[in-house]
């Protein structure tokens, strides 16, 4: 069965990161192309280029998959390092991202370095340096990261789904609510309930109702087409399946896709309940945030469009009105 899903919660192990073709993702500025960069394009990893540190909030905002590291060469003078460092810390999604500064060691005195690793510098690196050096270092950088982002991802994982927990999702929500309110794009929700898990529950006992627990994550899996996309385990019987960048013709279509699938996969593996005995339910709700509304609003609307489904006969979806 299919573990958790990706995004910056769900990376799996710094080991297995680093092992296979999810490399970890270093994000360089350097306006000049410089041996640094050529250094590190040797090393096992997915190196993102900017030239222009004026395009770091559109890059940030927009990028699949958030970096483990970002450098900044800063030996040029268009580049001013502690700004530059002000500005990744206030952002929510870069201030928990490492940064290394790399400066020439004839620009470089003590007051920078102590103002530098103030602002929240993780290591800063005079140059010129040994290219095993600073691999070294680099590489140091990247395993400690992916470390801390692995115990993050236990933090945010329900051990029994290997999902999304629902301290993952209220993150992830917050973070996707944000960025699409900054690029003025949809975002779309769907609330998915396990039609009379209670009475399954009771028939069959609480180890069935595990299973059914899983095979309804293995549904949403399934179904799950963008690594930006959430999938959460909100409660009990209860999913969410967040959609950022999704109007609701894409959020309907994954929804009546998930009804059939669900139907589908009962029907084999539990041949003692004939299929239409085990189905779900959905709510879709889609909102481009704005300041006239909140996020709060956007889950209300699927949760009214879940309980629409629910009287109307279960086994489908509804969308918010």
């Amino acid at each position: 069965m299919t573990s958790a899903i990706d995004h910056f919660t769900q990376q799996g192990s710094a080991q297995q990161r680093l092992s296979t073709q999810e490399k970890p993702v270093i994000l360089l500025i350097d306006e000049s192309r410089s041996q640094v960069s050529a250094d590190l394009a040797s090393m096992s990893c997915q190196l993102e280029h900017l030239v222009d540190c004026s395009q770091l909030g559109d890059h940030v905002n927009h990028t699949s998959r958030l970096p483990s590291l970002i450098i900044v060469n800063s030996h040029s003078k268009m580049v001013n390092p502690h700004r530059l460092l002000i500005r990744l810390k206030q952002s929510e999604l870069s201030k928990t991202i490492p940064v290394m500064l790399f400066c020439d060691c004839e620009n470089t005195c003590p007051d920078d370095k102590i103002k530098a690793f103030t602002l929240g510098c993780d290591d800063y690196v005079t140059l010129p340096i040994d290219s095993r050096e600073l691999i070294a270092r680099v590489q140091s950088k990247v395993q400690s990261s992916l470390t801390h982002e692995n115990v993050a991802n236990m933090a945010y994982k329900d051990e029994l789904s290997g999902l999304v927990n629902r301290r993952g999702y209220n993150n992830a929500l917050a973070n996707e609510w944000a960025r699409c309110k900054r690029v003025k794009k949809t975002i779309s929700m769907l609330i998915i309930d396990i039609d009379n898990f209670k009475e399954f529950n009771d028939k069959f006992g609480h180890a069935s109702g595990d299973d059914l627990i899983l095979l309804a994550s293995e549904t949403l899996l399934s179904v799950r087409n963008r690594s930006s996309d959430v999938v959460a385990r909100y409660g009990g019987d209860e999913f969410i399946f967040l959609l950022p960048d999704c109007a609701y013709d894409g959020a309907t279509k994954i929804a009546n896709e998930l009804v059939e699938r669900f139907n589908q996969l009962c029907g084999s593996a539990h041949a003692l309940v004939k299929i239409g005995d085990l189905s779900i339910s959905i709510g879709v709700s889609s909102l481009i945030p704005s300041a006239r509304n909140n996020a709060s609003e956007l889950f209300s609307m699927a949760d009214d469009a879940l309980y629409k489904a629910k009287r109307e006969g279960k086994n489908c979806w509804k969308r918010a009105n």
